[in-house]
């Protein structure tokens, strides 16, 4: 059963119930006390029918493992220190997919403060 169609069934459910307890006529203690058993139970069929659209809301963005994915990614990493040069400089590559970052600056406009290919966020602090 997906979230969709546990929502229709729970309206479905939470509709003829809320007009018995409604219609209910008021006697006797017993009465009192299943009329607001009723109406609790009918809170809380509220609260998982909010609570299933919230989840097909985030679902909708992406899986909670992607979203774990991507705030690690904007957490800056220090770059790998390689052990070749190249015209004279040291180069780096990134920490989570091994691409070549030669510096932070790729020309005098553009820094490297992310690595090109997986996106991963690079600290440059130490190596300037």
């Amino acid at each position: 059963m997906t979230e969709k169609e546990a929502i229709e069934q729970l309206e479905d459910i939470k509709n003829p119930f809320a007009r018995s307890v409604l219609e209910a006529e008021i006697g006797d203690e017993y009465a009192l006390e299943a009329k607001e058993d009723s109406e609790n139970a009918l809170k809380a069929l509220d609260i998982a029918i909010k609570a299933l659209e919230e989840i097909q809301q985030y679902r909708a963005v992406g899986s909670v493992e992607e979203c774990w994915e991507a705030v690690e990614m904007r957490k800056e990493k220090k770059p790998k220190l390689n052990n070749k040069r190249f015209l004279g400089k040291d180069t780096y590559t990134c920490p989570r997919c091994g691409n070549v970052c030669l510096t932070k600056y790729a020309n005098e406009r553009q820094n490297n403060n992310f690595c090109w290919d997986c996106g991963q966020a690079i600290d440059w602090s130490e190596e300037e």
